[in-house]
């Protein structure tokens, strides 16, 4: 982050690079889940063995149940949450649920081949996340807005819904826009990304959030670039209609 022209806090924002990961590939996998068997421990030594190189592989009791499973554990490698498991409860039919987080699939050497590998043993995918960077300005809350408006997200039928949130006061601290529903088999989430992570950065540090945003630039992956520029389409895939073939995630570019 580079120390802005003036500084009407009364101290100078911090020098250190905030750098989410973004692979060289067009877009990431931003969250993986699958179903295995509530027996056996095949789905966890997966992940042991994913993470190994990482730190300490780690399951957390949450004390509580999620989304109808009757129990929940974060799961966590060198000090990191890497994922999620959710399990028992009549309802779910001898099926565990197994979710990687975002941060989680950016640790994995290869997301592709870890998705092969859970074809392989048959467990069929529950979510994938396909998201995709843009920090030249050239997507924004406008090209959505158009998009939509022009039949751009429609699948045959009526347009999906479209709802927004975020700050109406200007402040620019970041707005999103939902296409679809969240409970349906596809939805999208688009939002500015770059301000978000200023917002981050600021609850962080203490630090004002008008001058680190007057900083004008958020390092990436070695590049310098505009955090009012830098947007975030996310499309979620859920299997509640159809099933999510494995390969989707080596191709997701496609």
């Amino acid at each position: 982050m580079t120390p802005p022209s003036s500084n009407t806090g009364g101290k100078s924002p911090p020098t250190p690079t905030l750098t989410p990961h973004i692979p060289r590939a067009r877009t990431k996998i931003d969250w993986l889940a699958f179903a295995a068997p509530d027996k056996g421990s095949g789905p966890m030594e997966l992940l042991r063995e994913t993470f190994k190189g990482i730190g300490p592989f780690e399951i957390v009791d949450r004390k509580s149940g999620w989304n109808g499973y009757a129990q929940s554990y974060d799961l966590s490698a060198g000090g990191a949450r890497v994922g999620l498991l959710a399990e028992g409860g009549s309802a779910q039919r001898g099926k565990r649920y197994v979710g990687v987080t975002g941060t989680g699939c950016a640790l994995v050497s290869d997301i592709g081949v870890f998705a092969d590998c859970i074809g392989q043993e048959g467990w069929p995918l529950r979510r994938v996340d396909i998201a995709a960077d843009f920090v030249d300005g050239s997507v924004s809350h406008d090209t959505i807005l158009e998009a939509h408006r022009t039949g751009g997200f429609c699948r045959g039928g009526r347009p999906p819904q479209l709802n927004g949130a975020g700050p109406m006061d200007g402040s620019h601290r970041g707005r999103t826009l939902y296409v679809g529903n969240r409970t349906s088999d596809m939805f999208c989430r688009n939002y500015e990304k770059g301000q978000k992570e200023v917002v981050s950065l600021a609850e962080s540090t203490g630090y004002s959030f008008q001058d680190l945003l007057c900083s004008g630039s958020i390092g990436v992956e070695g590049e310098w670039v505009d955090p009012m520029k830098w947007y975030r389409c996310e499309l979620e895939l859920k299997s509640k209609k159809r099933p999510i073939p494995h390969e989707i995630v080596r191709r997701r570019d496609h």
